[in-house]
């Protein structure tokens, strides 16, 4: 084998692919990216059983082949070599490797690519295309409020349904959830004239690689197989194996009504909740996390928080308030991040007492588009 391609464009396009190329895993192909050649260019894979991401890299062939090489050590070596066109040689009796611009060579060995797991197929008719960065905006606004290794498989990941035109995406580990649901311009991959209908969970570590790939312009067509799902950009193929389980019935979560709701300037409230963190992050070994407390009354609010060694307190002014009075905790990052998953200047907190969940809505809110979350209380033992 062997290969000559710019060496910035190999970087900028094998970067994903070497990310997904797992450096745990007890099959040790894992830990290396797939090279094949095919026609004018070079096919690079990186896949760890869960989810894979493949890129086709136009080049000059020279010689054909198909070998596997470690992942993270041809990674740092792209990067490491001097600006220009890199060529890749591998000996295919011996699987010794060269890898040299100018006078930089390095040398390592390769593997033989049949040594490779094999990869799922995915050829389901059953998909549609959409806008890149719609499906970003979709999974930017809930997977922050996903679980990572919940107990409960259909927790550590978003739930994605597509029906009638409406995308909804919802996230939550138990104690947060947050919701997006857009009308937007979908195209069935498919002539038959049935509405779209698709419903699955895709695990939140697939969605963190599938944001790196995501960008402002181009569609992005989705095919959704038995047990994976695949992505396909102008660029990149991602395919991901899903959560194969019934999601919550979110709905009857969402708190449908409400005796306490405040407005109020998300700036000013983000920032608040930015100092606080620095008290309810700060803990010693063994010690429970410090919750923030919110003291709502009439024209202003409270924010606090008090640990072992530094305490807090912010007063800031209510836009609107109607309802009682009420102090309520909860968990500081929690509502950090909802406020960053925000994109209103004014937001909305509907609350009914100190052990409910509360619901935070953006106030101008987008047309064709709506968007919640709620967050769950923490008992405080003052």
């Amino acid at each position: 084998m062997k290969i000559t391609i710019d060496r910035d464009k190999l970087i900028e396009s094998t970067a994903p692919v070497c990310s997904v190329a797992s450096g745990k895993n007890t099959i040790k192909a894992l830990d290396c990216v797939l090279m094949q050649t095919c026609g004018d260019g070079c096919l690079f894979v990186g896949y760890d059983l869960e989810k894979g991401i493949k890129v086709t890299v136009p080049c000059r062939v020279e010689e054909e082949g198909f070998f596997l090489l470690n992942a993270m050590r041809f990674a740092q070596i792209i990067k490491a070599m001097p600006a220009g066109n890199v060529t890749v040689e591998i000996d295919e009796k011996t699987l010794k490797t060269r890898i040299y611009n100018g006078k930089s060579v390095f040398e390592l060995q390769a593997q033989p690519g049949s040594a490779y797991p094999d990869l799922p197929e995915i050829t389901s008719d059953k998909g549609f295309s959409m806008k890149q960065d719609d499906l970003a905006e979709l999974i930017r606004c809930t997977a922050f409020s996903a679980a990572l290794n919940d107990p409960r498989p259909s927790l550590n990941g978003v739930f994605m349904k597509v029906c009638g035109g409406v995308f909804t995406a919802v996230g939550s580990d138990g104690f947060r959830l947050a919701l997006c649901e857009q009308k937007t311009e979908l195209t069935s991959i498919n002539d038959d004239g049935e509405e779209i209908d698709m419903r699955f969970i895709l695990p939140l570590k697939t969605t963190d690689e599938l944001m790196r790939l995501l960008g402002d312009g181009d569609a992005v067509t989705l095919r959704l197989g038995r047990k994976h799902i695949l992505f396909e950009t102008e660029r990149y193929t991602m395919f991901a194996r899903l959560i194969d389980v019934e999601y919550i019935d979110y709905e009857r979560i969402i708190p449908k009504s409400s005796e306490i709701n405040v407005k109020i300037d998300k700036e000013q409230f983000s920032d608040a909740l930015d100092r606080a963190l620095l008290v309810t992050e700060d803990r010693q070994p063994g010690q429970a996390k410090t919750p923030v407390i919110l003291n709502f009354t009439d024209g202003s609010l409270n924010i606090s928080a008090v640990s072992i060694t530094n305490s807090v307190s912010d007063d800031i002014p209510l836009i609107k308030k109607t309802g009682p009075d009420i102090e309520i905790c909860y968990n500081c990052r929690y509502l950090c991040d909802s406020m960053k998953a925000l994109k209103s200047d004014t937001v909305k907190l509907s609350m009914t007492s100190p052990l409910s969940f509360t619901l935070i809505e953006p106030d101008d809110e987008e047309e064709d588009k709506r968007f919640l979350m709620i967050v769950g209380p923490v008992r405080h033992i003052k």
